[in-house]
């Protein structure tokens, strides 16, 4: 291959005329960064299976300029506090950094689009067991009973929460019993390998599963049981869409005693669960302190 050489050329985008190291391979030649940027004829426009790989090939390994390397905790801090000081001093880039997706509705087409070529372990990525843990003692850390109530406050002012003292009843025990966690951890080998298998149930994905209370939070609502009592992991289970909805109509035609009976096994699971669980305590205590009753 000839090698580069000076020589006069014509920007594509601006038609100037100036002096550059010509590369015998480049076809087109701009006079700055913002030319080339501003003309979208410069970027090939499809993405073909031939030049994704390329592309990975190009920059993956040992190829990619930052192989190996790790951010050290001070560069991590440095670089916290410079996007979050270019945000605060500049609200038109904090404006535009946001606004690729602003307004954008993910059809079915696009998401079509975006992920159909895509094998769905390439964009999942589950923690283990000991990442988990640490997630969970970091977010306790950070959500003490104080931070809840600012970020109660904060919601509230935005316009995102209904306050409490506004709130139907109902409505605010449905939300407060619900899992203070994703629950993995409590779940069944057989339930975690239907998860892998099924997913978790969503809009595009209607066959998938979902974590549901065996004593459901509306019979929780009407016994007055402590919230804590029913997002416990001893009344978790993991079932179908289509099974959660049955089970929800099955659990309307309950009688008051077979609800009282639902209740008493739950409370018989939190006396004898072993495993580790950060509410465990707090159970036990509403449970032998009468809080929990099994007649109306």
């Amino acid at each position: 291959m000839p090698k580069s050489y000076i020589a006069e050329t014509t920007c594509e985008k601006c038609n100037l005329v100036f002096s550059k190291r010509i590369q015998p391979e480049t076809k087109r030649h701009y006079c700055s960064v913002k030319c080339k940027r501003s003309d979208k004829n410069s970027y090939r426009s499809e993405w073909t299976d031939e030049r994704r790989r390329e592309q990975s090939e190009r920059v993956s390994g040992s190829n990619n300029a930052n192989y190996g390397k790790l951010w050290t905790e001070e560069q991590k801090i440095a670089g916290s506090k410079l996007k979050k000081e270019q945000y605060h001093n500049n609200t038109e880039y904090r404006y535009k950094v946001g606004s690729s997706n602003r307004g954008v509705k993910f059809s079915k087409e696009r998401i079509k689009a975006m992920h159909a070529h895509r094998p769905r372990e390439s964009y999942i990525r589950s923690h283990d067991k000991e990442t988990r843990e640490k997630i969970g003692q970091a977010s306790s850390k950070k959500w003490t009973n104080e931070y809840k109530k600012d970020h109660r406050k904060r919601m509230e002012e935005l316009g995102y929460w209904v306050s409490i003292k506004d709130a139907d009843p109902y409505d605010l025990y449905y939300k407060e019993s619900n899992w203070v966690s994703g629950m993995i951890d409590y779940l069944t080998d057989a339930e975690v390998a239907r998860v892998n298998t099924e997913g978790l149930f969503s809009a595009n994905n209607s066959k998938g599963t979902v974590r549901d209370h065996i004593v459901p939070r509306m019979t929780g609502y009407e016994f007055n049981l402590p919230v804590e009592i029913i997002r416990h992991p001893s009344n978790l289970q993991l079932v179908s869409h289509s099974e959660n909805v049955s089970k929800g109509f099955q659990d309307r035609r309950l009688t008051i005693h077979e609800k009282e009976h639902t209740i008493h096994l739950l409370v018989e699971r939190i006396i004898n669960f072993k495993n580790k669980w950060k509410e465990q305590e707090k159970c036990l205590q509403l449970i032998t302190s009468g809080q929990v009753p099994l007649r109306r």
